[in-house]
């Protein structure tokens, strides 16, 4: 079984749910060869997606987004990863869902490598913030991306995206690219939420 076309004739969650609902093992291919990525299914059960520098749901997520690439699937492939473990059609709903927010993201946050540094003078002020994303804020230090701060508090990517860009409406943060080395606000040194000023400020500041 070999299926091929273009995703602005048939969309990812069409594809996902005739893939799922035939019961295949195969892969399906995004962009010429893979090359923006694939899915893996085995017994209509999407177990390993990868895209070139993410996988699991995060690929899923990302993949949603492409909306003219072209698909193929090919009946049969397999891969040893297994990178995705929940029910499929709880995947292609949530997956659809944050790529809408990516969409909705993707002007304030353009890629999840980008590097958030806190905002010393905003720090200072009376802001309240969901308790949920205190230990994001508690992570930054002006090195780690948000793909590294996503895995080091071991949330998905795209909630942590969700959580700075709150912190982006707030003031509170900036970003930089990971390779711009130029100056940028002050940092505030990375410390433990516990003691020091930034502790206190998240003591008095808890919604």
């Amino acid at each position: 079984m070999q299926l091929e076309g273009m995703l602005d004739q048939f969309s990812l969650a069409e594809l996902m749910a005739m893939i799922i609902s035939s019961s295949v093992t195969g892969v399906l291919t995004i962009g010429p060869d893979g090359s923006i990525g694939l899915i893996y299914f085995r017994d209509g059960h999407p177990y390993h997606a990868i895209t070139s520098n993410l996988t699991g749901f995060d690929a899923v997520t990302h993949l949603f987004e492409e909306k003219r690439a072209s698909f193929c699937f090919t009946a049969g492939a397999v891969s040893p990863e297994e990178t995705i473990r929940m029910d499929p059609w709880d995947l292609v709903t949530s997956a659809e869902q944050y790529a809408q927010m990516w969409s909705q993201m993707r002007p304030t946050i353009p890629d999840l490598d980008w590097v958030p540094v806190l905002l010393e003078s905003q720090l200072q002020a009376q802001i309240k913030i969901r308790e949920v994303i205190w230990p994001i804020l508690a992570t930054i230090d002006g090195q780690r991306s948000i793909a590294e701060i996503a895995d080091t508090v071991g949330q998905i990517r795209i909630e942590v995206a969700m959580a700075m860009h709150e912190l982006l409406s707030q003031g509170l943060v900036h970003l930089h690219p990971p390779t711009n080395q130029s100056a940028h606000p002050k940092l505030v040194q990375p410390v433990r939420p516990s003691g020091g000023f930034l502790g206190r400020f998240m003591t008095n500041n808890i919604d």
